[in-house]
């Protein structure tokens, strides 16, 4: 199955089928490791929760797909070009978060003719 890869230095996404190891990306030749190595420092919660982000101009419909103490993984709808490093304000009354969060890396997901982006965010 091809998956969507973007790349952390250069930005911009490319498909691959390849699952581990480490890849060029054909954009710029930064070199990108699929190893899916768990680099968290404190364990996470994972569950789903809607919320809403502002992204831009706009409020995006958006889901907490996990939480940790320093960070949060974030599931939207559609592909959404969220650059690394952007801050954003993370608000989830239901899980007691006001701050804000720096994205640290986006993935986007396409499933047939529906796409998701993910991001992941730690806190400010």
């Amino acid at each position: 199955m091809a998956e969507q890869v973007v790349c952390s230095n250069c930005n911009k996404s490319f498909f691959t089928a390849a699952s581990h190891g480490d890849l060029p990306c054909p954009h710029c030749n930064y070199i990108i490791s699929l190893n899916r190595v768990d680099k968290r420092l404190y364990p996470r919660v994972s569950g789903e929760v809607p919320f809403s982000l502002a992204l831009s101009d706009s409020v995006t419909p958006a889901t907490a797909l996990n939480v940790s103490i320093d960070g949060i993984g974030i599931k939207l709808s559609g592909m959404h070009d969220i650059s690394i490093g952007k801050i954003l304000d993370i608000h989830i009354p239901e899980l007691g978060i006001n701050t804000r969060a720096k994205v640290v890396w986006q993935k986007i997901y396409q499933k047939g003719y529906a796409s998701e982006t993910h991001i992941g965010a730690r806190f400010l």
